[in-house]
């Protein structure tokens, strides 16, 4: 069977904005504003990263980092090429997929588009130990939380 076009479902009495639940494990939960609209777009067949990011310009990614990813010079039309832009009118705008990967300071679009690695300590591994935040393009990111994680992979301690 087919999945419904119309998601997500919710309580009429609630209405579309307080009466979608999810499944979440073994608990169904409300699903706040966010995601509601992930799943109305998952519905539609549009991903968020595909989404124009208005606000921004060509101008506000780092294409020099681009190209150093990638091996090779980045261009406007291998933005578009990639999706990382769209033309939106006679204006090219980023996608949020382009403000990831290549704006210096995506939380100036997107604010939860930072890193945030921390190390837990305690009987319960709820004392927060050591803690950073990696802020930038993500494909950069990635390489110095692989970094803290191998600082502190393969960290123990006894005491008696």
């Amino acid at each position: 069977m087919p999945l419904s076009t119309r998601r997500p479902h919710h309580i009429t009495s609630q209405g579309a904005e307080a009466g979608v639940y999810v499944r979440l494990g073994s608990t169904t939960r409300q699903a706040d504003l966010a995601l509601v609209a992930e799943l109305e777009r998952n519905a539609r067949g549009i991903a968020f990263a595909d989404l124009p990011e208005p606000r921004a310009t060509v101008e506000d990614l780092d294409l020099q980092v681009l190209s150093e990813l990638r091996g090779r010079t980045t261009s406007v039309d291998d933005l578009l090429a990639l999706g990382l832009a769209v033309k939106q009118g006679e204006q090219i705008v980023p996608t949020s997929a382009g403000i990831l990967a290549a704006c210096p300071d995506p939380t100036r679009f997107l604010p939860s588009a930072w890193v945030q690695c921390g190390r837990l300590r305690g009987p319960h591994g709820a004392d927060i130990f050591e803690q950073t935040g990696i802020h930038g393009p993500t494909p950069l990111a990635i390489d110095l939380a692989v970094e803290f994680l191998l600082k502190h992979a393969y960290k123990t301690a006894a005491f008696g």
